[in-house]
C-alpha cells in the first residue's frame, strides 16, 4: 500500500488511518484508475489522461470522460487552462483546424475553430493568464487562445513578432530569434547556489519559493531569501513528473500520482499502471 511506504520512510498524516487510505476503482471498457477518494480535498479537480478523454476526480464524484474521436496515446498537445482542457483531435496528419476542449467542471465539451488549417508542425506554447498559446512553426504565427469564449486571436508572424514570457511578463520578441528554437511558458529557472550544491537539477520558482527535485527522489524547496536552507518536503521513489501551483505539487512516481500541500503533507490520489509507462503531461490539477 503507498500509505504504509510513506510511513516506513518516517512520513506521517492524520488522514492515513484505515478507513481514509481505501481505494475505489473508477473503470470504462476495461481501462481504470483506483483513486483515493477520502483524499481528494474539497474545491479541487484532479485530471488523469486516458487517451481519448479524461478521468476526473473531485471530492463529491469521479468520472470518466472520452471526448475525442481517436486515442492520443502522447500528450503533447494538451493544455489545462483554468477548469477547460484544450487538445486536439487527429488521426494520421497532426494538421487540424479546430481544437476541442472539456470543461472539466460541468462537463461540456466544445470546439475552437482556427482561421486556418495549422501546418503539421505546432506546438504549445504554454499557458499564461488563462489564455494558451501557439504556434504554428511553419506558417510562422502564433495565437493566443480563450476556450472559455471559444476565441482565438493571430497575436504573432513575421511582420508583428511573437510573444515570449520573461520574467513572469509576455513581450514581443523579433519572429528570427523566437522561431529558432521552440519556446515554452514555464517556471523553470537556473539557480547556480542550489546546482552547485544538489547536482544538476530541474528547478521551478514559484511566488517566492524555489522548488528542485534531487536524482533520488528528494523533492525541496527553499525560499529566495535563504537558498542555503532548503526543506525537504517529501522523497518518492521512481519520481518522474512533478508540477507547481500556488505553491502546491503534483506529482507522479511510478504509477501514482501524488498532492502535497503544507496542511496535509503529502497524499496519494491515484494509481493507474499507464504512468509506469507513459507519465508526460498526463496528470493535472486546479483548484476552484
Amino acid at each position: 500500500m503507498v500509505t504504509n511506504k510513506l510511513k516506513t520512510l518516517k512520513y506521517s498524516n492524520n488522514k492515513w488511518d484505515d478507513s481514509l487510505v481505501k481505494t475505489t476503482r473508477l473503470e470504462e471498457e476495461g481501462r481504470g484508475i483506483d483513486y483515493y477518494q477520502e483524499n481528494i480535498l474539497d474545491n479541487y479537480t484532479f485530471l488523469i489522461w486516458k487517451y481519448k478523454g479524461l478521468y476526473i476526480l473531485k471530492k463529491d464524484e469521479a468520472v470518466v470522460k472520452d471526448f475525442l474521436e481517436y486515442d492520443q496515446y502522447e500528450n503533447n498537445l494538451s493544455a489545462l487552462v483554468g477548469k477547460y482542457y484544450v487538445t486536439v483531435d487527429y488521426q494520421e496528419s497532426a494538421a487540424v483546424d479546430e481544437f476541442t476542449y472539456y470543461n472539466t467542471k460541468e462537463f461540456g465539451r466544445g470546439s475552437i475553430v482556427l482561421p486556418e488549417k495549422t501546418s503539421n508542425n505546432y506546438y504549445f506554447n504554454g499557458v499564461y493568464n488563462n489564455k494558451l498559446y501557439m504556434t504554428d512553426i511553419d506558417a510562422h504565427k502564433q495565437y493566443e487562445i480563450e476556450p472559455a469564449y471559444e476565441k482565438i486571436t493571430e497575436i504573432g508572424n513575421d511582420t508583428k513578432g511573437f510573444m515570449t514570457l520573461k520574467d513572469n511578463v509576455l513581450v514581443n520578441v523579433g519572429a528570427n530569434e523566437f522561431l529558432e528554437d521552440k519556446v515554452y511558458f514555464s517556471d523553470y529557472v537556473t539557480n547556480d547556489d542550489i546546482s552547485n550544491k544538489y547536482g544538476n537539477v530541474d528547478i521551478v520558482r514559484n511566488r517566492k519559493f524555489y522548488y528542485f527535485k534531487t536524482d533520488d527522489g528528494k523533492f525541496y524547496r527553499a525560499h529566495e531569501d535563504n537558498i542555503e536552507k532548503a526543506e525537504l518536503l517529501f522523497k518518492l521513489d521512481n519520481f518522474t513528473e512533478w508540477k507547481v501551483k500556488n505553491g502546491e505539487v503534483l506529482a507522479v512516481a511510478g504509477d501514482t500520482m501524488y498532492f502535497y500541500n503544507d496542511v496535509y503533507g503529502l497524499l496519494p490520489i491515484a494509481v493507474n499502471s499507464e504512468l509506469k509507462y507513459n507519465h508526460y503531461n498526463i496528470c493535472d490539477f486546479w483548484k476552484k
